[in-house]
């Protein structure tokens, strides 16, 4: 700088122009950050709207800054500690961003518990790394960069800037612009978080409330959907549980059939090509279908894989906390499947090519039946689910006096996808084309496993249960990955039960179903009854469920329900009702919980999905730990 332009400015001055120079160059750094994470949205346009709570954190930190170096007599204690906190905001500005990349939702304090402290996305660590390898060095230079050029070669801007910035008349206005911003946010942008500032984003939700608290008064009737059968029976209202389907084999007639269960990672319904998908990512369940029946509209309580264990090992639905069922009750006292079948005779075990310390999920599997278990230390960074297969032939060869149950769950479709292939879908995608070709390569392990059946000559005697933990989402109401939402692309699971001689011709089922549903149908295919704790009920009975119930936390804060053709959402976080026609708007994009005639419709759901949350902690809180016995043998695969 000039020595005459050094000598014109009071102390007091330059070291206000020097702070500023450091907040501007924050400013920039973040206002890229927005623009970034803006690129290729259909908002992209609205930048200059989005990125108030951004300009409202930027001004709020700056004002405050300026004040403390304006009655301080420490001002260069002031003017490093300004300095630094710009630094820290830019870093955590650009791994904010990397996070935002991958999931379109900022970091807060629940997907940090959801995560489970972070062992939740060491799968997808190596795909974000080389982007902070560039951004959090490269934010922290651009800021130095742009105060230093601004200190240096434009001084008698920058103190103009900062004169300028720090006066009623801008203050005024940066208000009236927040307030403008933020109302015209709320009412047109459905999916709020493109526009949340990082750092409020994370401090903020550290004091959201964990369970929203139920005031209305519930209809009584309305706690039957969850009751179990013993409940309901108390009540007099349980249902006939006469089956409506007659296998072609009676299973009591010989030896129990055995049951090799396969749950697809992150696999939802709406890109497989047996559900309708353009894409010929699933020609093993295709041809599977004209031997098994394939359920068109089951759902996931939750799109979170420890809530897929509990629904599909010990058919309950979801708790409602931000610490999870698994995470808190691995040892909970609710029977599981694989103990049903294991009191009956069969051997059974768990495959998995990752790592299972997420969640106490080893502990949960562990406590629940599963006399084998074998998976990995750590997840894998290539493709590896194919080494299932030797592992799960040689687990079958090992034993043929006993019928077995073998749950073969695969890893590559989680994200970031491992794939050993590249084939072009068409998608424009390339994270979408990446996905379709692990779903395809999950779809020829499948095949293998299926051939290893035939080769051992016991297809006819064992039943395939195809399904997923849940879905996987690319963008469709603003999210990326799983965990956010309770829209289709997230919770619309598959599910075929293949056998050539109970299923001899290819049938579909187009009632509601829900995965808490599946085990207690292949307890009926077996002609065991199912424990009285469990909450779903059979699929091939004659009264299946009415409702399937919906639940996220990791963003907003929702509970939903499908009934026939409609599924209604609650937003807690934003006060907000959804209601969505499946039948006519499968994809959910017309809200239609405005229109008159749906009021009604809207309000009794409404009661209905808080009928559940009183309900579901406080029915999991009943049961004790089971204190079972520990699998005898437990192998980890090297």
């Amino acid at each position: 700088m000039p020595q005459s332009t050094r000598s014109e400015l009071s102390p007091e001055a330059t070291q206000a122009d020097r702070l500023f120079a450091g907040f501007l160059g924050l400013f920039v750094v973040i206002a890229f950050s927005r623009l970034f994470s803006l690129s290729g949205s259909p908002l992209q346009s609205y930048f200059p709207i989005l990125i108030y709570q951004d300009v409202a954190f930027w001004s709020v930190m700056a004002w405050f800054f300026y004040g403390l170096l304006k009655l301080s007599t420490a001002r260069r204690a002031v003017l490093v500690a300004g300095w630094g906190v710009c630094i820290l905001i830019a870093l955590y500005t650009a791994i904010d961003l990397v996070i935002y990349l991958e999931t379109r939702s900022p970091l807060t304090y629940r997907l940090w518990l959801a995560a489970d402290d972070g062992r939740g996305i060491e799968a997808s660590v190596s795909q974000a790394v080389s982007l902070l390898r560039v951004f959090v060095p490269g934010f922290v230079i651009v800021m130095i960069l742009v105060a230093v050029s601004l200190r240096w070669f434009a001084p008698n801007v920058l103190t103009r800037l900062r004169k300028g910035f720090y006066s009623p008349f801008i203050a005024i206005a940066v208000f009236i612009y927040v307030l403008g911003a933020n109302w015209w946010t709320t009412t047109y942008v459905t999916h709020r978080a493109i526009a949340a500032n990082p750092e409020w984003a994370l401090v903020s939700s550290i004091f959201d409330q964990p369970i929203p608290r139920v005031t209305e008064v519930i209809p009584a009737d309305y706690i039957k959907d969850f009751l179990t059968a013993t409940q309901t029976n108390a009540a007099g209202v349980l249902p006939s549980q006469s089956a409506v389907f007659t296998p072609a084999v009676d299973p009591s007639a010989q030896r129990p059939m055995n049951i090799l269960m396969i749950v697809m990672e992150s696999t939802g319904a709406k890109r497989l090509q047996l559900y309708g998908a353009s894409y010929k990512d699933s020609p093993e369940m295709v041809r599977l279908a004209d031997h098994g029946v394939v359920f068109d509209h089951i759902y996931a309580a939750q799109s979170y894989t420890s809530a897929a264990m509990a629904g599909l090992f010990c058919s309950l639905y979801p708790e409602h906390g931000w610490l999870n069922l698994l995470r808190q009750s691995p040892d909970i006292g609710v029977t599981g499947l694989a103990d049903v079948l294991a009191a009956h005779g069969y051997r059974t075990a768990f495959l998995h090519e990752g790592q299972l310390g997420f969640d106490n999920q080893l502990a949960f599997i562990e406590s629940h039946g599963f006399q084998q278990v074998f998976f990995r230390d750590k997840d894998p960074l290539v493709s590896n689910d194919s080494a299932l297969v030797p592992i799960a032939e040689k687990w079958i060869k090992s034993d043929d006096k006993k019928p077995f149950f073998l749950l073969v769950w695969t890893q590559d479709t989680h994200h970031p996808y491992l794939v050993n292939s590249n084939d072009d879908y068409g998608t424009g995608n390339p994270r979408l084309n990446k996905y379709l070709n692990a779903v395809r390569s999950t779809d020829s392990i499948i095949a293998q496993l299926m051939h290893s059946l035939d080769e051992l000559n016991i297809a006819d005697n064992t039943i395939v249960v195809i399904t997923g933990d849940h879905g996987e989402a690319f963008g469709e109401h603003g999210q990326l990955a799983h965990g956010f939402t309770t829209y289709n692309e997230e919770l619309h699971v598959p599910l075929i039960l293949v056998n050539p001689k109970l299923f001899p011709h290819g049938t579909r089922n187009a009632s509601l179903g829900r995965q808490i549903d599946i085990a207690p149908t292949l307890l009926g295919l077996l002609g065991y009854d199912k424990p009285q704790s469990w909450q779903g009920t059979n699929l091939l009975g004659a009264h299946p469920a009415e409702r399937a119930y919906l639940f996220s936390y990791s963003g907003d804060f929702s509970l939903g329900l499908v009934e026939g053709d409609f599924k209604y959402i609650h937003d807690f976080d934003q006060n907000r009702d959804e209601l969505y026609d499946l039948s006519n708007d499968p994809e959910e994009t017309r809200d239609l919980s405005a229109e008159p005639e749906y009021k009604e419709m809207v309000a009794r759901d409404r009661l209905r999905v808080d009928a559940w949350l009183s309900f579901q902690d406080k029915y999991l809180a009943s049961f004790p730990p089971a204190h079972q016995n520990q699998p005898s043998v437990e192998h980890k695969i090297e």
